[in-house]
């Protein structure tokens, strides 16, 4: 028997689908956009039709409350920060105060220590410790010496020296009725 011969089977072509062309009629409308001045006035619109006018003159005055309560709020801190400002400033004129205080009295005391009269002792210069002895050393080689004169020992040199000695050592203690009773010596009015 002969052997069957298989054949392929005819080929389906699609048929091209139709072309439609584009009318305007049948393109979508493009979607309007609102001004926010429309939309707000839509949304009052509708608020007013589903609360009432009563409704939405009580929801603007809580609105208007709202806004009032954070502008305060924002005041409140602006108070705060200025008071901040404020609070710090004092501090740092406080601590500069303190500061010329403290180098005022170690003038104080290396003039005293020196052998220094009260007056001269506060004119001394420099910022810390050994500037200001420096400087206090730098006076004294200028300063005639004391008891030292040529004609002899002069006692009221040696008192004066007696007396600054006297205060240095009361300065040092923190004794204020000797240092008292020295400035009253040196003054005259014992």
């Amino acid at each position: 028997m002969p052997e069957p011969v298989a054949t392929p089977a005819p080929a389906v072509v699609p048929e091209p689908a139709p072309v439609v062309p584009a009318t305007p009629e049948k393109a979508e409308p493009a979607e309007k956009l609102y001004t926010k001045a429309e939309r707000d006035a839509a949304i009052a619109v509708a608020v007013k039709d589903r609360l009432g006018d009563t409704d939405l003159k009580a929801l603007r005055d809580r609105a208007k409350r709202a806004d009032e309560l954070e502008a305060e709020r924002l005041s409140d801190v602006e108070k705060a920060e200025k008071a901040a400002a404020d609070e710090k400033a004092r501090a740092d004129k406080a601590e500069a105060d303190l500061a010329a205080e403290r180098l005022s009295a170690l003038r104080m005391r290396i003039g005293t220590e020196k052998g220094l009269h009260v007056e001269l002792a506060a004119r001394l210069v420099g910022d810390d410790e050994a500037t200001i002895m420096l400087d206090a050393d730098k006076l004294l080689a200028v300063l005639p010496k004391t008891g030292a004169s040529p004609g002899g020992a002069n006692p009221a040199n040696a008192t004066a020296t007696d007396i600054n000695t006297r205060y240095a050592e009361a300065v040092r203690r923190n004794d204020a009725p000797a240092l008292i009773a020295i400035e009253m010596e040196r003054t005259g009015r014992v």
